[in-house]
Parts: structure tokens; C-alpha cells; sequence
């Protein structure tokens, strides 16, 4: 259980700062990720994740010491932190140059602006109570060490400290579900009370001519191909 414990609490902040990478080359740096270098430089962030985890696991659940409970909780509030910032950072920048570009760069360029902006939102609310959470631990873990906290309560402090993480892993993906609008209209579209409604607003609400019948909005094919030659004539 600590194994996992571990595991999901360093997935989750990498998860993020990979992230943000992969964003800050699609605002800035929108034909670098296409070239082979642009892949290159994403293995060897990979590479460098797998290396942080095997760490991460290691000082947590074989070394154990004192030592390694600062470093891993040091080690994961500065990618927090940093992520937070480069998140925020990206969330103004995207929107400005998404608006700024009006006209002047190609729609597929303004499309991975628009895309960035909309994950960093999304990522944002998730993020900061992440982060909110991991400061928290970091800034007890301080206190007990130089006996703000009593010492004697060690064990009970790394108890609560253990929830409060899990409660990270636990409220991320289900505020990252909440911020995401695309998220969001996926699981309507697949819930069948959802669509029941629709179709229940759609039949009550639609346009209808004054002998009663409904007007549809949804041609046919062989509709548009008649009003189309209509227009021909």
C-alpha cells in the first residue's frame, strides 16, 4: 500500500510538469513539436521521469529515513511549485497570443494556442490544490522537525500526513474532470439519463409552423442537394 502510495503521489506531479512542458513547446514552439528533436527532448524527459520514480520508490519505501522523507517531500513541493507557476504563466500567455495572432498566424497554430489555454485551465483548479495541499505537508514536516510540532507525535503526524496526500491523488483527477469542458461533454453524451433530456427539451422546444408540425433544423442529404438546386435555378 505505501508502494502505491508512493508511486501515485510522484506520478501525479511529474504527470503535471510534463504537462506544462508539452504545453510551453505548443504555445511557443508550435512546429517544434512535430521535428524528431522535439521528440528527442520528450524521451529524454521520460527517461529523467523513470529515473525520479525509481528514486522516489527507493528513498521511500527502502531507506525510510529521516533524510529521505525531506528530500522526497522537498523534491515534489518545488515540482509543484514550479509547475503551478509555469501553469499560470501559460494560462495568460495562451490567451494573449491566441488573441494577438488574430489574422496574422495560420489556423492550425491558433487552434494549439486555444487548445493550450483550455488544459491549462482545466489543469489549473486541480493544481493549485495540489500544490495548496503539498505545502501544507511540507511546511508541518518543518515543524516537526525543529519541535513546533512535539516530537512525540511523530507517529500520529506521518499518519494525517498520509491521508492528507492521498487526499491529492484522490481530488486531482476528479477536479481535473470538473475544469475540463471537453471532459465534461463527453460523459453527457454518454449518459443515457442526459440524452433522454435533450431529446425530451428538443420535442417540447423546437421551432414548429402554424399548422403545428415541427420544423427540423437537421437536413437530410437529399434536402440540402434540393434546396441547394433550388438556388442553382
Amino acid at each position: 500500500m505505501t508502494l502505491l502510495h508512493s508511486y501515485g503521489e510522484i506520478t501525479i506531479v511529474s504527470g503535471i510538469f510534463i504537462l506544462v512542458f508539452e504545453r510551453y513547446a505548443s504555445v511557443f514552439f508550435p512546429t517544434f513539436r512535430l521535428s524528431e528533436t522535439y521528440k528527442l527532448w520528450f524521451s529524454l524527459i521520460i527517461i529523467i521521469y523513470l529515473i525520479s520514480l525509481s528514486s522516489y520508490l527507493y528513498m521511500m519505501n527502502i531507506v525510510k529515513s529521516v533524510f529521505a522523507l525531506l528530500y522526497c517531500t522537498i523534491f515534489a513541493s518545488v515540482l509543484y511549485l514550479v509547475s503551478f507557476i509555469l501553469v499560470m504563466y501559460l494560462f495568460c500567455v495562451a490567451k494573449k497570443r491566441y488573441y494577438e495572432t488574430l489574422g496574422i498566424i495560420s489556423l492550425t497554430k491558433r487552434y494549439m494556442l486555444s487548445e493550450s489555454y483550455e488544459l491549462c485551465r482545466s489543469s489549473l483548479p486541480a493544481t493549485i490544490s495540489s500544490l495548496a495541499i503539498n505545502i501544507v505537508v511540507f511546511i508541518s514536516f518543518w515543524c516537526l522537525l525543529f519541535d513546533v510540532i512535539p516530537q512525540t507525535k511523530g507517529q500520529e503526524f506521518f499518519v494525517l500526513a498520509n491521508m492528507t496526500l492521498n487526499l491529492t491523488a484522490t481530488l486531482f483527477p476528479i477536479l481535473f474532470i470538473i475544469g475540463s469542458r471537453k471532459i465534461r461533454r463527453r460523459f453527457a453524451k454518454i449518459n443515457p439519463f442526459n440524452q433522454q433530456q435533450e431529446i425530451k427539451e428538443e420535442q417540447q422546444m423546437g421551432v414548429r409552423k402554424l399548422d403545428g408540425h415541427r420544423i427540423s433544423f437537421n437536413q437530410s442529404q437529399n434536402e440540402y442537394f434540393e434546396q441547394l438546386q433550388s438556388s442553382w435555378a
